[in-house]
């Protein structure tokens, strides 16, 4: 039993009568209070017992607002602040904080930062949470169960696309931050993902937790079976699951390599394009002999999706991009007056650079509809030009 397990014992360790508990005018007006407040915020009884709370915590920790009365804010947190709540209600401290992760209903596991503030009037403390990663604060407990697991991987791929949706955010920079939120849900996991070249050689895109050693030694391998789980998966397009590198005669040939920085299990998947070509490979090493669950090879799989589909926008973006700096190149050298009409709003854009020079405007606001254009037409032209329009 551990030291909040009884409600006599909790009282006991703070030394407070049951009946010391907060008045109700506090109840009335607290309800309302509560709810502007943008994180998870509670009311607890000296005894720890959760006497008000606002719906972000009701949301985060997934109880009902009926479930939570009377429930004990230390029974949901995965270490027990036995000794820090103990110093804090022998203190005069006005203010506590502390580190501990919060117990979902459903098992998840939230990293979390604990401020209690204290109020010797009410007999009260406020305590308030915030998340230490964000989206990226659940973490995988082997004592939880696999729903909550689930339930992780979905709060980390809703944080990659919400940061792949930023400006100014690179590629790199997202899967990075994929392979590292990966490697939370693991622990001891080391990821990595290989892009394929037109050449058959694997590159390194990300693997941001992998010695740099060793990236440089495998940059540039050509892609065949029997070189290392990535190089196998590359030129087969099927998952190459290794146990153990040193007894897989698909190691034999990268083995050493391996050794040298203690690789013992690699497990690869390929990322496939759009068209079903592969693109590179994904993989989660460990230092130590290890045999994925079937769960854990059903979200690799997942996770080489989402990479392809990370890697293949951002080449669309580059390839869009080096079209229109090729677009403005010919604008600039041929002078003529290169534009665009949306045939369904009726909105015309030219080159800035031919707009200049024909019309002397610097934007398109003063003729942007075809109207404004033909409006500008000679009167012994304007029927001709129209004519051919149509």
């Amino acid at each position: 039993m551990n030291s909040f397990d009884s409600m006599e014992h909790r009282l006991q360790i703070t030394g407070v009568r049951e009946h010391e508990m907060p008045s109700n005018n506090l109840s009335s007006i607290g309800k309302k209070v509560l709810q502007f407040v943008p994180y998870p915020f509670l009311v607890l009884s000296t005894g720890g017992i959760i006497h008000l709370c606002n719906d972000e915590f009701i949301s985060l920790s997934g109880y009902g607002a009926e479930e939570i009365q009377g429930l004990n804010l230390f029974d949901l947190l995965k270490t027990k602040p036995d000794k820090i709540w103990q110093e804090f209600i022998d203190s005069n401290d006005a203010i506590k904080q502390f580190s501990a992760s919060l117990i979902t209903k459903a098992r998840g596991c939230i990293a979390m930062q604990w401020t209690i503030n204290r109020d010797d009037t009410e007999k009260v403390f406020f305590c308030s949470g915030r998340t230490v990663f964000t989206s990226l604060a659940w973490i995988e407990d082997s004592s939880l169960t696999p729903e909550a697991t689930t339930e992780n991987h979905l709060l980390l791929e809703q944080a990659i696309f919400e940061m792949n949706m930023k400006r100014h955010v690179t590629t790199g920079e997202v899967t990075d931050r994929l392979l590292t939120g990966i490697e939370r849900l693991y622990p001891g996991a080391a990821c990595s993902i290989l892009k394929l070249h037109p050449d058959n050689s694997l590159h390194a895109y990300s693997a941001p937790s992998l010695p740099k050693e060793y990236i440089e030694q495998i940059n540039g391998t050509i892609a065949a079976a029997g070189i290392g789980s990535c190089g196998t998966a590359a030129v087969t397009g099927k998952a190459v699951i290794v146990s153990n590198i040193d007894e897989d005669p698909v190691w034999q040939t990268a083995r050493p390599v391996a050794a040298r920085f203690g690789l013992k299990a690699c497990w690869s998947v390929p990322i496939h394009r759009s068209n079903g070509r592969v693109l590179g490979t994904f993989a989660i090493y460990y230092r130590m002999p290890k045999t994925p669950t079937a769960t854990m090879l059903r979200h690799m799989q997942r996770w080489a999706h989402l990479s392809g589909i990370l890697i293949e926008n951002n080449e669309m973006v580059d390839d869009l991009r080096l079209l229109n700096e090729r677009h403005n190149l010919a604008a600039k050298a041929t002078h003529d007056m290169l534009w665009d009409w949306d045939l369904e709003t009726n909105i015309i854009f030219r080159h800035q650079d031919g707009l200049r020079a024909i019309y002397g405007h610097s934007n398109n606001d003063a003729i942007r509809k075809v109207s404004d254009w033909t409006g500008r037409i000679h009167p012994n032209d304007r029927a001709r030009v129209l004519r051919q329009i149509e």
